[in-house]
């Protein structure tokens, strides 16, 4: 059976209207060799698919069927190519690839046994990995029977990704019955195209050309928006995002504004485009956690406006978005759990990625940090089946689990994905770690906190300067924690790491350095750090830092005066 979808309704496709001419033929075509037979049958009910799409690209395991297609598909015209199902990271790839080029036609029975992902898991990563892209040329074939309900289930997912065919074979059947309804399918494609680009002309020919006009840049300022966010420049997303809205306010571009203001901290605007998504579409997770992910962030915000009472119910109305995106989320899993390929693993990655931008740390409310807390560790419970190596995972994903696994204290479990993560895409080297050592300082973790600082120092990464600084900020916790423990020789090494990275105003490092080398009785290497420091600063005695460091007093007094008295002898010898 092959079946089209259209406009959220299941049509089976009539049989072929096939002309006299060939019913007339069609006892003595019986008695040829089959790949001939059907060739001869195929081919001119093929001609305009093959004249679209010359090369062909099928996905299949069974190899049976893939050795008898490849010669039908030669004779009826195709340039064929076959595969079988590959690991996901060179499936996705290869569909990029395929996908981009507007001639070729992909058939795709991809099987989770061999490549570690579902159907809809790689179709969101093949978006992610290329936005913008489209899937008209491909169609999926299932191997499978099953019930219509379930089909119209399986056609209304993959409507989500603008498909509208696919095939359903005949399971445990013979390899010739298999063949001949891929051949069936593709002329049922076939004859989608055609009704599809007639229902374009009259749309264009009623609307007098402006609606394809409007959709067209429309298309143009999504894709620019969604190229501009992976560049990170979240403003100028914003006004192309907004343009778009202008013209068709659907649920991805409003989606996709609300992630931009999320990113420069413009959370009242993030909040109203979730809001509208939500409107658009109620039975989907994702809005209802983001709602509650601004709620949370503007919890400070409350706070410092309007205090603790209001800052409460900003959290309260949060944490109710959290829960309705939980409900869903779980009454999915109810509702597919003899569906697996209908899933998406992990399936409580809204949920997660609401709560790694969620820190209200800090700010005095402490039942509202419990209650975080203790959802946090709720949703590390449910996702520890999921596989955070699997590619099928995307780089967002896997570093909100782990910066919620380093808030749960599993630091270890945490690194590992930090890493996996790194090892796959050195580029990620940023975000990965500079959370990682992030949440480690705020767990108290100081130590391996500045090691993992030091580390990110040696990717090639953006904003070195703000790493730095955070790296000397830890460093000095560290030190200071080392120094309690009468550790100086290792609260020494620290100081200088932090002051072989370059940061700025060393002379405060150095200071703290002397003082660590004066506990030690070490009063030449004391000296030499408060020179260093002098050159660095020599007005650094008169600054207000430097009434913490009381050991130093006498010794910045005896520096400052020899480094007087070599500057006259110098002015002397001039």
């Amino acid at each position: 059976m092959f079946l089209t979808f259209d406009g959220g309704t299941m049509v089976e496709s009539s049989s072929r209207n096939v002309n006299s001419e060939l019913k007339l033929k069609e006892k003595a075509m019986q008695g040829l060799p089959l790949k001939q037979r059907l060739c001869l049958e195929y081919t001119p009910l093929l001609y305009d698919i093959v004249d679209k799409y010359p090369t062909l690209y099928f996905c299949m395991n069974d190899k049976e069927v893939i050795d008898n297609l490849g010669d039908v598909f030669d004779k009826v015209g195709f340039a064929s190519r076959f595969h079988t199902s590959q690991e996901a990271r060179q499936m996705v790839h290869n569909l990029t690839i395929w996908l981009k080029k507007k001639n070729y036609l992909v058939l795709l029975n991809y099987n989770p046994k061999y490549s570690g992902a579902t159907l809809l898991n790689l179709l969101r990563q093949v978006q992610k990995s290329s936005p913008g892209i489209s899937f008209a040329n491909l169609v999926p074939v299932f191997l499978k029977s099953v019930s219509s309900k379930s089909q119209m289930s399986i056609f209304q997912l993959l409507g989500n990704f603008g498909i509208r065919h696919a095939m359903f074979l005949t399971p445990n059947a013979a390899p010739e019955k298999n063949i001949e309804e891929i051949l069936e399918g593709l002329v049922d494609f076939g004859d989608m195209l055609k009704e599809k680009v007639s229902e374009e002309e009259e749309e264009v020919r009623e609307a007098g050309g402006h609606n394809l006009g409007k959709i067209e840049k429309y298309k143009e300022l999504s894709s620019k928006g969604e190229e501009l966010m992976l560049e990170g420049r979240y403003e100028d997303a914003i006004k192309v995002f907004t343009e778009a809205v202008n013209l068709k306010p659907n649920f991805d571009t409003l989606m996709q504004r609300g992630d931009a203001f999320f990113k420069v901290k413009k959370y009242s605007p993030a909040l109203r485009d979730y809001k509208e998504a939500n409107r658009l579409e109620q039975n989907v997770p994702q809005p209802f956690a983001k709602i509650g992910a601004c709620c949370f962030a503007l919890v400070k915000t409350s706070m410092e406006k309007d205090g603790p009472e209001q800052a409460q119910k900003t959290f309260e109305m949060g944490m109710r978005h959290l829960k309705l995106s939980e409900n869903l989320i779980e009454e999915s899993l109810r509702k597919n759990k003899d569906y697996p390929e209908k899933l998406y693993v992990p399936s409580y990655a809204p949920l997660l990625g609401a709560l790694a931008e969620t820190d209200i740390r800090g700010l005095g409310l402490k039942e509202a940090e419990q209650e975080i807390e203790k959802l946090t560790a709720k949703y590390i419970e449910k996702a520890k089946s999921v596989d955070y190596s699997a590619d099928n995972i995307s780089i967002d994903e896997r570093i909100d689990h782990a910066i919620l696994l380093t808030r749960g204290g599993f630091y270890g479990e945490a690194e590992k994905i930090f890493r996996t993560v790194i090892d796959k895409d050195p580029s990620h080297a940023g975000p990965a770690f500079n959370n990682f050592a992030v949440e480690l300082r705020k767990k108290g973790q100081y130590g391996k906190s500045f090691e993992t600082y030091k580390e990110l120092l040696q990717f090639k990464i953006p904003d070195k300067n703000i790493v730095v600084e955070n790296m000397k900020k830890a460093g000095l916790a560290y030190a200071g924690k080392l120094k309690e423990d009468i550790k100086l020789n290792e609260a020494t090494v620290v100081f200088k790491g932090i002051l072989a990275a370059n940061p700025k105003k060393p002379e405060w490092i150095l200071c703290e350095l002397a003082e660590t080398y004066l506990e030690m009785n070490d009063h030449r290497q004391a000296s030499n750090r408060i020179m260093e420091a002098l050159f660095a600063n020599p007005a650094i005695a008169s600054k207000r830092e430097f009434k913490k460091f009381k050991n130093l007093k006498s010794l910045i007094s005896e520096m400052s005066e020899k480094l007087s008295t070599a500057k006259k002898a110098t002015e002397s010898e001039g």
